[in-house]
């Protein structure tokens, strides 16, 4: 794997090729363990998959398109495996980035794949061919103005739905989002990252009254109060590190929405299994990398007890 995939053009992204380009964030290994491990986890070991005819999976901040295109890929190669292979489940992606630039690699990269799928199945091909790629800015809403001339997400969404016929409603949500504080990103981020990595995407814009602490955290909010607006039944979210990761928990947490909430590590599996200060439950191993939370009847397609919390009962 190249130190600067940006020198050769591409990057593969679990079992995914694809193509970089200054300006837009580099794909990392480790976020596509935790896709691949959210694809996984929505088909039992025994028996088949319990999801709705039509999954929709919105994924906010895409950058190059690697996550839905490799989410895409994994779910494909569930339902293979599940032995339902095109007529138990439409797939549904839509990719979101405030960076026209960033969108436009996302549509190249589908490009590239819906060509090099021509000789694959046609249900391989046409699941591709459902996913899309269009610009809004996340953080933008009704609270006040942003730096921004780019169109609210909700309002995008919105007009997406009307325009495609489609529900504005939203099964899933999955976010790489800016995470690094200012101070992080000058102090203890690699040279490599702050002279090649776009600091739009690894910095979150300032926020009135936040301090450092809390700067790197920015999105998170935002994105729960998306992933109600779209009544969203699980999110996945990378974060820096397992404090980052116990502080995004707590803020799922105080919303009271979510039935279950997981901290995976860089390779998620089901041991090891610690708990974070606040009691969260922590899996897998290397460093804290996502926080993944589900609620109502996603609790049955990941195979878990609906009335499941992961917090630690003697601390809440």
């Amino acid at each position: 794997m190249a130190d600067n995939p940006e020198t050769v053009g591409t990057e593969y992204f679990g079992d995914v090729e694809i193509e970089c380009e200054p300006g837009v964030l580099i794909p990392r290994w480790e976020t596509a363990e935790s896709v691949s491990c959210l694809a996984e986890r929505l088909f039992p070991e025994n028996g088949k998959p319990t999801l709705p005819r039509e999954l929709r999976v919105l994924d906010l901040c895409t950058g190059t398109g690697c996550i839905p295109l490799h989410f895409h890929h994994a779910f494909n190669e569930g339902l293979r495996r599940a032995g339902v292979e095109g007529d138990s489940v439409d797939l549904r992606l839509l990719g979101v980035d405030i960076s026209k630039k960033a969108v436009n690699l996302a549509r190249r990269n589908q490009r590239r794949l819906e060509h090099e799928y021509t000789g694959s199945t046609q249900f391989e091909l046409s699941a591709l061919q459902c996913l899309q790629f269009i610009q809004a800015d996340v953080l933008k809403d009704d609270s006040g103005p942003t730096d921004t001339n780019i169109q609210a997400l909700v309002d995008v969404l919105k007009s997406y739905a009307k325009e495609s016929g489609e529900a504005l409603g939203w099964d899933v949500l999955i976010s790489n989002p800016p995470y690094i504080s200012p101070s992080s990103f000058n102090t203890s981020t690699s040279r490599s990252v702050r002279v090649f990595e776009p600091k739009l995407a690894l910095v979150p814009p300032d926020v009135p009254g936040s301090t450092d602490l809390n700067a790197g955290d920015v999105f998170y909010p935002r994105l729960l109060a998306i992933a109600e607006e779209v009544s969203a039944k699980i999110v996945l979210f990378e974060v820096a590190d397992l404090e980052q990761a116990d502080r995004v928990a707590n803020i799922a947490n105080s919303t009271g929405l979510w039935g279950g909430i997981q901290i995976w590590r860089d390779v998620p599996a089901e041991t090891p299994v610690e708990l974070t200060r606040s009691g969260f439950k922590v899996l897998g191993h290397g460093n804290g990398r996502s926080v993944f939370c589900w609620r109502g009847e996603a609790a049955e397609w990941l195979g878990l007890e609906r009335e499941e919390s992961d917090r630690a009962q003697s601390l809440m």
